[in-house]
C-alpha cells in the first residue's frame, strides 16, 4: 500500500522498480562530531547521530524491500510524506488499515512540527528550536481484525484506539531520511505491554538521482507477560 501510494504521488516518466533487498543505511561514522558547529550546519544529521545511531538508524527486526523511484530523496519526501490529509500518503496509510481519525484529531490533522524547510528533510535537525526533530501526533480508531468467535474468547472489542507519533530523521544531506512511527494501542488486552514500531526508510541510490523506499517494523514489549 505504501509503494502504491508513493508511486501515485511521485510524478515520474518511469515506473518504480521493485527491489529484492532493503537498501543499507548510510555510513554515519563519517559525519562530523556534534562539537563541530560549522560541519554540523553542512551535515545537520550529525547533531543526532550519537544519540540515535543505535536506536533509530539501525534496522528494525523485520524489513520489507520496497522500490526505487526516479526522484531524489528530497523530492520523494515532498511527494509522499510532507503533506497530510486529502490525497496524501498519510490518508492512504490510514485507509489501508481501515483506520479513521479519532474525534480529537478531526478539527486539525497534525502536520510536522517544526515543519522541515524546503530541501531540508534529509538534514532536518537544523529546523526550528535549535535542531528539534520534526514530529506529528495522530489519534486513530482501527478495527480489530479477528473472527467473531476469537474476539469473544479473547474479550477483544470490535475496534481499538491507536496513538501514533511520527518522527522525521535525516540521514545526511541528500543521503536520505527516516519516517519512524510509534503506535500505542489503547483498550485491548495487553495493549499497555507493547509498542509497534513502523519505519519508512528512504536512501539515495544511483548517485542521488533515485531513491529506494523500504519499510521496517518491530513489536517491542515494554512489560513482560505470561502469554
Amino acid at each position: 500500500a505504501a509503494v502504491a501510494a508513493a508511486a501515485q504521488a511521485v510524478s515520474s516518466s518511469s515506473a518504480p522498480r521493485p527491489c529484492a533487498q532493503c537498501a543499507p543505511y548510510p555510513d554515519l561514522s563519517a559525519l562530523p562530531s556534534q562539537g563541530d558547529a560549522q560541519a554540523t550546519e553542512a551535515r545537520p544529521s550529525a547533531a543526532v547521530a550519537d544519540s540515535l545511531l543505535a536506536e533509530r538508524m539501525s534496522s528494525l527486526k523485520h524489513g520489507l524491500p520496497g522500490s526505487i523511484f526516479a526522484v531524489d530523496a528530497e523530492g520523494l519526501f515532498d511527494a509522499v510524506f510532507r503533506d497530510v490529509g486529502h490525497g496524501s500518503f498519510e490518508e492512504a496509510y490510514r485507509a489501508a488499515r481501515g483506520a479513521v481519525l479519532d474525534g480529537a484529531s478531526l478539527p486539525a490533522l497534525a502536520s510536522w512540527a517544526p515543519p522541515p524547510g524546503p530541501g531540508r528533510a534529509t538534514c532536518c535537525t537544523t529546523l526550528g528550536g535549535g535542531g528539534a526533530v520534526p514530529r506529528r501526533a495522530v489519534e486513530l480508531r482501527r478495527p480489530v481484525s479477528l473472527p467473531a468467535w476469537m474476539r469473544l474468547a479473547a474479550r477483544m472489542p470490535e475496534s481499538c484506539e491507536c496513538k501514533e507519533m511520527w518522527s522525521l530523521y535525516g540521514l545526511g544531506e541528500g543521503d536520505g531520511f527516516i519516517v519512524h512511527i510509534e503506535t500505542d494501542v489503547v483498550g485491548t488486552p495487553l495493549s499497555d505491554h507493547f509498542t509497534l514500531h513502523t519505519r519508512y526508510k528512504a536512501v539515495a541510490v544511483e548517485s542521488g538521482e533515485a531513491t529506494q523506499l523500504d519499510a521496517e517494523m518491530e513489536l517491542r514489549w515494554r512489560r513482560s507477560s505470561l502469554i
